[in-house]
């Protein structure tokens, strides 16, 4: 029988591959963590969360039945309760469900402020199926790397109430997705966060939705639904001290402050669907609100109101604002534009270009009447530039109220 090399080296190189891929499997095993199981019953490893956090190691999940867990601790040097307060680890929290399993007293009365998850000096978190009730608290204050937030729902009691969903700071990545947050003060506030997306959320009866602030703050927010309060002063997002977001698919309703600009970074809001309508009087200013030194683009999202659609209350960066290829809509004796006259402008005879936007007709004198800037009043240090106009509506050309709600739903 003759020698064959050949087959030799492929018989080598097989088992060097198969023990390759054994000992793949072998460390891949090892290094997941263990899980945890919490149930109110007494049928898991614990019935407190912060005995299963206390036990637990770096890597490990942690699953937590149905049931409302409402213990809490107040550490040193601290004024306010934590139900769940994780140290120099990475966990995974996951409930039965966001309405089965809640984190959260039920009744604050007697109680201090508290906190349902705060993780300290971890690299990451993951928490998902979970709901949290804040009737006088605050649900996740995050200040770590990486953050996971999904399928989770926040409550609270009343919005006129320091009661808030997500305090999340100095994040590099992660996401909140697929979460609601309901009657709360504040939803999601945000302070130095880098690679975070925010997307298929629900946020409904707040004062602020998104709050973000400081210069290297720079997220997405997408596909997710702003439903505010007329009575709260509501605002959807906004965005302030050089604070920079991507927003897309989104809708907002019920907000006197739809989206909210003051001394941002450069910021783009597109395919959304602004709606200011049927607003009580007195506390009411523009679907989209501009303060100084904004720097944003808008480009095709549908903007309707009823009173003022931009509100304008002090100049942008010379040419860092456009707007294009908007539908811009306004009902009854609404206002495309209002300019207002602050205590002086920084960027005096800035000229705003809101070239090629469809605006619901063609007569340029209409179009004029309906925009308050310089040319109407000379303290309003800007004017507005909105030739030429665009064709037609922007391609979804869904206009009708009833149906711009469900246009990105």
């Amino acid at each position: 029988m003759e020698f064959d090399a050949g087959a030799l080296d492929r018989g080598s190189i097989m088992t060097r591959l198969m023990l390759f891929i054994a000992l793949a499997l072998i460390l891949a095993g090892t290094s997941l963590g263990a899980t945890w199981t919490v149930a109110k019953d007494g049928s898991g490893d614990f019935t407190v969360i912060q005995d299963a956090v206390n036990a637990a190691a770096d890597g490990d999940v942690i699953e937590i039945g149905p049931g409302r867990y409402e213990e809490y601790h107040v550490y040193a040097n601290d004024d306010f309760g934590t139900c769940v307060r994780v140290w120099n680890k990475s966990l995974s929290f996951i409930g039965s469900g966001p309405t089965e399993t809640i984190i959260g007293v039920e009744d604050a009365t007697g109680h201090p402020y508290i906190i349902g998850i705060r993780p300290w000096n971890s690299q990451s978190i993951h928490v998902e199926n979970l709901g949290f009730y804040a009737q006088w608290g605050r649900g996740i204050h995050l200040h770590i790397p990486e953050i996971e937030v999904e399928n989770c729902e926040f409550l609270g009691d009343h919005p006129q109430q320091y009661t808030e969903g997500i305090l999340a700071a100095d994040i590099e990545k992660g996401y909140i997705r697929n979460c609601r947050f309901y009657n709360l003060r504040e939803d999601v506030s945000l302070f130095r966060v880098r690679g975070l997306v925010i997307e298929d959320c629900e946020f409904s009866g707040f004062r602020y939705g998104i709050s973000a602030g400081y210069a290297n703050t720079h997220f997405i927010v997408r596909n997710s639904t702003f439903d505010g309060k007329w009575e709260l002063n509501a605002v959807a997002v906004w965005i302030w001290d050089g604070a920079r977001i991507d927003m897309s698919g989104c809708t907002i309703t019920c907000c006197p402050y739809g989206a909210s600009f003051d001394r941002n970074g450069p910021s783009v809001v597109r395919d959304c669907v602004l709606e200011y309508v049927d607003g009580p009087e007195g506390i009411r200013n523009g679907a989209v609100y501009l303060r100084t030194r904004h720097q944003v683009l808008f480009e095709n999202n549908i903007i309707t109101s009823d009173f003022v659609c931009f509100a304008i209350i002090g100049n942008g960066l010379p040419g860092a604002s456009a707007f294009h290829n908007n539908h811009i809509l306004v009902l009854g004796d609404g206002l495309y534009l209002k300019g207002e006259d602050p205590s002086g402008y920084m960027y005096p005879g800035e000229i705003l270009n809101m070239e090629n936007n469809y605006w619901g007709t063609t007569d340029e004198e209409e179009i004029a009447a309906r925009i308050i800037d310089g040319n109407d009043n000379p303290d309003i240090e800007f004017t507005v530039d909105f030739l030429p106009l665009a064709d037609g509506p922007v391609p979804t050309e869904r206009i009708a109220l009833d149906g711009v709600k469900a246009l990105y739903r």
